[in-house]
């Protein structure tokens, strides 16, 4: 684990065999009944133009992914201090594709929640692109300026950050790039 004060990363944390493993996790268990709401500008035009999300449900994927949950949980309890609840099975991944075709891109957002009983308070974002793509950089929001993520570019690679940081992507311009977002939630009011 290494930090850029802003955010925590875990360069090429999950191996090639794990990012195909978890590709044919979402082929096989993804919610096809699943409507994805992203982000609007004042309830009007969408922050996000994506070719494709997904949502997975947490058991599909824990075999994969609860190594590295428990390093983000060390990270919150060292560095954050945030009251959370642990993951359980049926919480929701999303998997995301950007591809070149529409230049696909999240524009500023911060990740949260409308429910009344909790709230988001760390968003975990892995790069499970199985090829090279160009462009999609991951960007956030800190101390008055653009900071670039460039650890994320990297397959495998997972990033942490404070879930209400703005932060965007930028257009994917060449090939598909894939990540699968999921999020550390809490009580709203702890």
């Amino acid at each position: 684990m290494k930090n850029r004060f802003e955010y925590y990363f875990w360069d090429k944390a999950l191996s090639k065999s794990d990012l195909i493993d978890l590709h044919m996790q979402v082929l096989l268990h993804h919610n096809p009944t699943w409507k994805d709401q992203p982000a609007t500008v004042k309830g009007e035009s969408t922050l996000k133009n994506v070719s494709g999300v997904k949502a997975i449900e947490w058991k599909h994927l824990k075999h994969i992914l609860n190594p590295h949950y428990d390093n983000i949980c060390q990270v919150n309890t060292e560095n954050y201090g945030f009251s959370f609840w642990p993951q359980n099975n049926v919480e929701i991944c999303l998997h995301n594709t950007y591809d070149e075709k529409n230049e696909a891109s999240y524009d500023w957002h911060q990740d949260g929640s409308s429910d009344f009983s909790h709230t988001y308070r760390l968003t975990v974002l892995i790069n499970t692109s199985l090829e090279k793509y160009e462009g999609g950089h991951l960007e956030l929001f800190a101390n008055g300026g653009v900071l670039k993520v460039p650890e994320l570019n990297n397959s495998g690679s997972i990033v942490i950050f404070r879930a209400e940081m703005l932060h965007r992507v930028t257009p994917v311009t060449k090939g598909t790039r894939n990540s699968l977002a999921f999020f550390i939630k809490g009580p709203k009011y702890i």
